[in-house]
């Protein structure tokens, strides 16, 4: 069986800010999202990037409390599931769960969280390193809250595939639909890695 796939909902967070209109606004504007970085990078040949800008992740989680224990990789794809959805209008009901798959990508993970506890763990000790340290470096973890936060209980899967994660995610979720293994899909990708380790590994 080959079903068509069609995409009804899109959410997006990005150097422009949060949401599609301002994302689709800059790009067609002609606007460039590159800025001097927000931290001191002066350690660095290269200060400027296309950085996301804070912004209060609360509102986009069933619990707003959730939001705190995250770090940007995370609250990026949940923002954009959010977005997506909410564009879609589509809630996800019991009756549409076990249909609804979550395919997220990520290339390195939660590299904000593994820069600044490793630098915690080599200048005061591995035992000051925060319980929430794996769970938010892996790569895996934005889908998995994704999946949570939505509701949606069809497959989950994280792509890992570099700076092709995210397209790679959406073709796997597409190809799900089409041999009728899901009927919905949040597809998308998340990487946060404008930091230190980020930004001199590049």
């Amino acid at each position: 069986m080959h079903r068509r796939v069609a995409i009804t909902g899109v959410g997006v967070v990005s150097g422009f800010g949060v949401g599609t209109d301002v994302f689709v606004d800059s790009i067609f504007a002609g606007k460039s999202a590159v800025r001097k970085l927000s931290w001191d990078a002066s350690m660095l040949s290269c200060q400027i990037g296309a950085e996301a800008p804070k912004y209060d992740a609360a509102p986009y989680f069933r619990e707003a409390k959730d939001a705190r224990r995250f770090e940007p990789t995370i609250l990026h794809a949940v923002t954009a599931s959010r977005l997506a959805l909410d564009h879609a209008q589509l809630t996800i009901g019991e009756e549409l769960a076990d249909r609804t798959a979550t395919y997220i990508g990520s290339g390195i993970g939660g590299l904000d969280t593994l820069w600044e506890q490793i630098t915690k763990a080599a200048n005061a000790g591995a035992n000051r390193l925060t319980p929430f340290f794996i769970p938010n470096s892996i790569s895996n973890m934005p889908c998995g809250i994704v999946s949570i936060e939505s509701g949606a209980r069809g497959p989950s899967f994280c792509t890992v595939s570099a700076c092709a994660s995210s397209g790679h995610a959406i073709g796997e979720a597409a190809r799900l639909i089409r041999h009728g293994y899901a009927d919905v899909a949040l597809a998308g990708g998340t990487e946060d890695a404008i930091n230190p380790a980020g930004m001199g590994g590049f």
